[in-house]
C-alpha cells in the first residue's frame, strides 16, 4: 500500500544531541505533473559531529522506507557547505542535478529607475501568451538535467507553474511588451513571517522569463527592477531571488540590479 512521505528521521550522539536530521514530504505537484510518485527531503542536515558513514546509513534507511511506500524518486536539497551530507547522498547513489544560487536585496537605498514604460500587471487574456513564453524559454534547471523527465514535460511544468502564479500562487505577475505582444514576465510573491520582528514580510521572485527572440536587450533587468519597485510599494524590505549557478545571464542581471549572493544549495535526485 502507498504511504505518505511525511516523516522525521535522525541520528543522535552520545550526549543525546542530534547529529543528522532528515524530514520528508510528498512532492505532490511534481508527482501529479510527471505521473511519477515523488518524495522530497525537506530538511537534510548534518552537524560537525557527523560521520559520513552514519549519514549515509540514515539516507539509505530513508530511501528504503520511501521505496517500500511506493515512491519512485526522491529529491534532496542541501546547503553547499554541508559536504558531509553531500558525500552521504552521493554514496547513496543520489545524482547532482543543479546548484541553486539565492540572492538577496535589502530595500534601504534609492528607488531604482526603470527605462521601460510598458511594464504592467497581467490581465487574464495575457495568460496563454505568458504560458507559451514559459514553454519557449529554456532554463538550465534540474528538470532538464534529469533524463527521466522529457524536455517537453519540463517545459510544460514551467507553463503550469506560470498559470498557477496567475491564479493566485503569486501576488502578481508583471509583464512587458506592446499590447498583447508580450515579450517577458516576472512573478512577485510576499511571504509572511509573523514570528520575525525584523523581517515580517519577505519578497520572493520565483519566475523571470524573456522570450528567446528578444533576450540580451535588458528586458530581464527592467522586469527585475519593476518587481523590486512593486515590493517596495507593498511594504516589503527584503527580496529573494534564485537561479541556477550556471545561469550566468540571470546572475549578472540580478547582481547589476543590486542583489547580493545570499546562499547556495545543491539539488539531488535519486531514482529508486
Amino acid at each position: 500500500m502507498a504511504q505518505s512521505a511525511g516523516r522525521l528521521y535522525w541520528n543522535s550522539g552520545s550526549l543525546g544531541q542530534t547529529i543528522e536530521l532528515i524530514t520528508t514530504e510528498d512532492a505532490t505537484t511534481d508527482s501529479q505533473h510527471f505521473d511519477r510518485r515523488i518524495a522530497r527531503l525537506t530538511m537534510c542536515y548534518s552537524s560537525e559531529a557527523s560521520q559520513i558513514d552514519e549519514a549515509q546509513r540514515l539516507v539509505e534507511r530513508v530511501q528504503d522506507e520511501l521505496r517500500k511506500g511506493g515512491y519512485e524518486c526522491v529529491y534532496a536539497r542541501v546547503h553547499l557547505g554541508d559536504t558531509r551530507m553531500i558525500h552521504a547522498l552521493e554514496r547513496a547513489k543520489f545524482n547532482l542535478m543543479d546548484v541553486l544560487q539565492t540572492l538577496r536585496l535589502d530595500l534601504n537605498g534609492p528607488e531604482l529607475k526603470i527605462s521601460s514604460s510598458s511594464i504592467r500587471s497581467f490581465v487574464p487574456s495575457d495568460v496563454p501568451r505568458i504560458m507559451q513564453i514559459a514553454r519557449d524559454t529554456f532554463t538550465p534547471s534540474r528538470f532538464f538535467a534529469d533524463t527521466h523527465f522529457s524536455h517537453e514535460a519540463a517545459r510544460e511544468y514551467y507553463a503550469k507553474w506560470t498559470r498557477n502564479c496567475c491564479s493566485g500562487l503569486a501576488n502578481d505577475v508583471l509583464v512587458t511588451g506592446v499590447g498583447t505582444d508580450i515579450s517577458g514576465y516576472i512573478t512577485v510573491r510576499i511571504i509572511d513571517q509573523p514570528t520575525n520582528i525584523f523581517h515580517p514580510h519577505v519578497g520572493a521572485i520565483d519566475l523571470v522569463r524573456v522570450h528567446p527572440s528578444v533576450q540580451g536587450r535588458g528586458i530581464g533587468t527592467e522586469l527585475t527592477k519593476a518587481a523590486v519597485q512593486w515590493f517596495s510599494k507593498n511594504g516589503v524590505r527584503t527580496v529573494l531571488i534564485g537561479t541556477e549557478v550556471n545561469n550566468f545571464a540571470a546572475l549578472n542581471c540580478y547582481l547589476n540590479v543590486g542583489f547580493k549572493v545570499h546562499s547556495s544549495k545543491t539539488t539531488f535526485h535519486r531514482w529508486l
